[in-house]
């Protein structure tokens, strides 16, 4: 009984130090890329205004220039795999990554 309790306890850390680690800025940028090109390609509006407010969120609530930089870095790479994954070439890639830029840049 106490192994089975050991290992239920080791499982429950193994879990908890995986989350705490995919909740950097870069693990949440690639989430956020992922999950956009996923909404709009199912076409599920309703999904990306909620994940463009918690996005919006996220971003304000960053605390340091270093985790802006991660964040976005994770973003564009996310935004490259998921763009691989649905068929969408690098140039749509690229120019989604750069229209948020813009569009980022006019709303500061």
């Amino acid at each position: 009984m106490k192994n089975l309790f050991m290992l239920a306890l080791a499982l429950v850390m193994t879990c908890t130090f995986a989350f705490a680690a995919s909740q950097s800025p870069y693990s949440k940028g690639k989430y956020f890329a992922e999950k956009t090109i996923e909404y709009s390609m199912e076409g599920d509006e309703e999904a990306l205004e909620s994940l463009d407010e918690s996005f919006t969120n996220y971003v304000e609530n960053l605390e340091s220039e270093d985790d802006v930089i991660s964040f976005f870095d994770g973003f564009k790479a996310g935004l490259y795999e998921a763009c691989e994954t649905y068929g969408l070439d690098e140039e749509v890639a690229e120019y989604l990554f750069d229209t948020l830029l813009e569009e980022l840049a006019v709303s500061l």
